[in-house]
């Protein structure tokens, strides 16, 4: 059953762009990537809320020919590849890592007509509170400017109710969308993957595809 909230919330969105002014950071920061991702000449890969890096230097394995851009907002994290208070961006082979509020990254990346092959969110913040639901990222209005920046979407959660909210957010945009239980894996993709798989939780995958034009084929997960 389609979930009323995220209908309203769409439907508020329509036509609308999210204003809340930029961070002059965020901005500064984004002229050093845009250098970086003019570069390119292979496939993008996005890995959104990338914490450690670990699961973009894994993406970067899995597929040769793409390069990865991993974004968060957490200095604390992104320390582990290089990243400082006055070194934002780090470059690891091909992997570009980028120290950045989502919420202004996805938007820069919206308004410059930047395309990738695939997103990726691994394990974002649930906010499970129902006060905070609204910061859940498949009702926070900036939602449309991440799905316009691929053809295809994986979400996974420890948290079957987000994953939920995830496919059906998708599907209210117009995207195919499946929910499935995520397969135990040896080799996990983040920290908190691997936490959550050594505790016995059942984790949640959600894959996306635009249906108004064709995935850019990078290999299949």
């Amino acid at each position: 059953m389609a979930d009323p909230q995220i209908q309203a919330r769409r439907q508020r969105r329509a036509g609308k762009a999210y204003l809340r002014p930029l961070s002059e950071h965020n901005v500064r920061v984004y002229e050093r990537l845009r250098s970086w991702l003019d570069a390119q000449s292979r496939p993008l890969l996005f890995d959104t809320g990338c914490g450690t890096g670990e699961s973009s230097l894994q993406l970067a394995q899995r597929f040769p020919d793409c390069a990865v851009l991993g974004a968060d907002k957490s200095l604390q994290r992104l320390r582990q590849r290089g990243i400082g208070q006055h070194q934002p961006l780090q470059v690891v082979d091909r992997c570009c890592f980028v120290w950045l509020d989502l919420v202004d990254l996805w938007r820069l990346l919206a308004a410059d007509g930047r395309h990738f092959a695939r997103l990726y969110l691994y394990y974002p913040n649930p906010w499970p509170k129902p006060a905070h639901r609204l910061r859940r990222w498949p009702l926070h209005p900036v939602w449309p400017s991440l799905l316009s920046l691929a053809p295809e979407l994986e979400l996974r959660s420890n948290w079957s109710v987000l994953a939920t909210e995830a496919q059906q957010a998708l599907l209210a945009e117009g995207w195919q969308a499946e929910c499935t239980v995520l397969p135990t894996q040896s080799d996990p993709a983040t920290p908190f993957e691997a936490k959550y798989q050594a505790s016995g939780h059942p984790l949640w995958q959600v894959i996306g595809r635009r249906r108004t034009q064709d995935p850019v084929n990078v290999g299949r997960v």
